[in-house]
């Protein structure tokens, strides 16, 4: 084997370690679905993420638990691309990474259908401010409805939550019986 493969080898396997540390064993098989569904794509590290969120959150970036109404385990990720790039205006300038919030629901052959869950990718400056986390089953929340008051539900299966540290802002994806879609707001 000449040098550089050898180096890359050695850079695959740090990577395996440090990812096998930061999320869990099942990190690795998680990013190998991000990488054939989001081809250049990979799940944030918890260093990609603001310091507070390093300090209290364990998985910022990915989370599992079962966002629909089948038995099979899902998980969800904040990815970004691996291209950095720069925006520069007469005002200001700072890097960026084309990211995207993903779902990858789990199912019977052991396989992975996944999608992103904010339309499109967006703009993801690091270190990012917030971050992803589970909300369980059985879990009463409130979403704020057209008038600004709260509606609440209990939910019937996990929900995906988001959480913006600095603007105190949240919601949550919910997963209806039909198979839509919804996002609840319960924090602004």
């Amino acid at each position: 084997m000449n040098r550089n493969k050898k180096a890359a080898a050695m850079i695959l396997a740090v990577t395996g370690i440090w990812a096998a540390t930061a999320y869990g064993e099942d990190y690795v098989k998680y990013q190998k679905v991000i990488a054939v569904s989001f081809p250049g794509y990979h799940i944030l590290r918890k260093t990609d993420f603001a310091g507070d969120i390093q300090r209290s959150q364990p998985s910022p970036g990915l989370v599992t638990g079962r966002f629909n109404y089948d038995d099979y385990r899902d998980f969800a990720a904040i990815i970004r691309h691996g291209v950095r790039k720069r925006f520069h205006s007469d005002k200001h300038s700072y890097d960026y990474y084309d990211g995207k919030e993903v779902v990858c629901y789990g199912s019977k052959s052991g396989g992975y259908r996944c999608r992103e869950v904010t339309g499109g990718q967006f703009p993801l400056v690091l270190p990012l401010g917030w971050y992803l986390y589970v909300v369980p089953r059985g879990h009463r929340i409130g979403c704020f409805n057209d008038k600004l008051e709260k509606d609440y539900t209990t939910l019937e299966v996990d929900a995906l939550g988001r959480e913006h540290t600095n603007k105190n802002a949240s919601s949550v994806l919910l997963y209806k019986r039909d198979g839509t879609e919804s996002i609840c707001v319960t924090a602004d």
